[in-house]
């Protein structure tokens, strides 16, 4: 039997939906009981982990996992008896992402350009070595900041000159009409420390662009007070501003 714990946590979180399909899968795949039983347990412990944070489904990856397992595990205080060897607690998460996306619960697994990875790496030199950001805000900053430039270049080499400002509105509004204010804060903080990055690496002129990035996330915030009546009207002036100065 999973301890109480780790099947509560596992039922009550985002991941509940897809607690039988998990285990379905340990044992198609040929795993004994006892490994099914530890790999639960530890998607138990990073179900309750994603509760206590307010985590949603849509932004679990390979990311997060690794924040989960760097950042939390190590001074994990969680009730209970929880998993402590990160090899375990890893290949059981990979094990629950591949279900997910089986399942469309979240977006495919994206496999980042060359280009792109090297342009990550320094620009988490940069936070690290001229921001002093902590490692928890450099994963979450370089995550977005991926995103943008695998959706905005692809393959093709990074060229700033090329993002438009509906660029910087696409990344910010039109992904996800359900993101909250506070998701579009740490969005708009990644493109803004991204941006800066270019500036004072490349001496890229980033003003526009930078204004855009508050003209989105008004509008987001709008959006989201206006949205359980609908009585509201969503208010463009901001953006209307920037696009006449532009």
């Amino acid at each position: 039997m999973l301890i109480p714990s780790s099947r509560d946590w596992l039922g009550s979180s985002v991941l509940g939906q897809s607690a039988d399909a998990y285990v379905g899968y340990l044992h198609r795949h040929g795993f004994c009981s006892g490994t099914v039983q530890c790999h639960v347990n530890s998607v138990g412990q990073f179900a309750y982990w994603l509760t206590e944070c307010g985590i949603p489904l849509c932004r679990l990856d390979e990311a997060l996992v690794h924040r989960f397992v760097t950042e939390h595990l190590p001074a994990c205080k969680c009730p209970g008896r929880c998993q402590r060897t990160d090899s375990e607690v890893r290949a059981a998460l990979a094990h629950l992402l591949r279900v997910l996306r089986a399942e469309g619960h979240i977006p495919a697994f994206i496999q980042v350009p060359q280009a792109i990875h090297d342009e990550l790496e320094r620009f988490d030199s940069y936070l690290a070595g001229v921001c002093g950001l902590a490692p928890a805000t450099r994963i979450s900053r370089r995550l977005w900041a991926s995103k943008f430039l695998v959706n905005r270049f692809g393959g093709a080499p990074i060229e700033l000159s090329r993002i438009e400002p509906r660029d910087i509105v696409h990344a910010m509004i039109r992904q996800d009409d359900s993101y909250k204010p506070g998701t579009a804060r740490v969005r708009g903080c990644a493109l803004r420390s991204y941006l800066r990055f270019r500036s004072l690496s490349c001496g890229d002129d980033v003003r526009r662009l930078l204004a855009w990035i508050f003209a989105a996330r008004t509008e987001l915030t709008f959006r989201f007070l206006a949205a359980p009546t609908g009585a509201r009207p969503i208010t463009r002036s901001v953006i209307n501003l920037v696009n006449i100065s532009t």
